[in-house]
C-alpha cells in the first residue's frame, strides 16, 4: 500500500511541480511577432499571466490564466479571454487570430542567450507551420528557484 501512495504522490507533484514553480515567477516583457504582424506584452506574478496582443489592423486581444515553468519550457493555461477592440472583423489577420481563441494551453521553449537575454520558441497554431523565435529581455524571475537565487 505505501508503495501506491509514493507513487500517487510522485505523480502528482510531478504534475503540480511546473504551476509550483511558476509561483515565483515575476517579469514582464514585449516583443513584436510575424505572422500575422502584432505586439505582443506579458506581465508574469506569482504564477499568474496576462498576455495582451495587439494586431496591426488595431484589434487588441487579453488572455489571462496561470503560468508555469519547467526546465527549458513555460506553459501557460488561459483562464480567460477578451477581444478589448475589434476594428475589422473581416480582416485575415484578425480570422486567423480567431484560431486562437479555444487555444487554452500552450507552451514555449525558452533558451537563455546572455544576462537577460533569451530566445523564446512559440509554436505557430495552424498545422504546418513551424515555431517563431522571439528574442526578449527579461528583468526578474522566470520561477520560484530563480527567485530565491536572487
Amino acid at each position: 500500500m505505501n508503495l501506491i501512495k509514493i507513487s500517487l504522490i510522485s505523480v502528482l507533484f510531478l504534475l503540480l511541480s511546473p504551476w509550483i514553480n511558476g509561483i515565483g515567477a515575476d517579469f514582464v516583457f514585449s516583443s513584436q511577432l510575424k505572422n500575422p504582424e502584432r505586439e505582443l506584452k506579458v506581465n508574469v506574478k506569482n504564477g499568474f499571466f496576462t498576455y495582451i496582443q495587439a494586431l496591426e489592423n488595431g484589434s487588441v486581444r487579453k488572455n489571462r490564466g496561470l503560468y508555469g515553468q519547467f526546465m527549458d519550457r513555460a506553459y501557460y493555461l488561459s483562464l480567460d479571454m477578451e477581444y478589448l477592440q475589434v476594428v475589422d472583423d473581416n480582416d485575415n489577420d484578425y480570422k486567423r487570430d480567431l484560431i486562437n481563441v479555444n487555444n487554452r494551453f500552450f507552451s514555449t521553449r525558452i533558451e537563455h542567450l546572455k544576462a537577460n537575454e533569451y530566445l523564446l520558441h512559440y509554436p505557430e497554431e495552424v498545422p504546418g507551420e513551424k515555431e517563431q523565435p522571439l528574442k526578449v529581455t527579461i528583468n526578474g524571475s522566470l520561477n520560484l528557484f530563480d527567485r530565491l537565487s536572487k
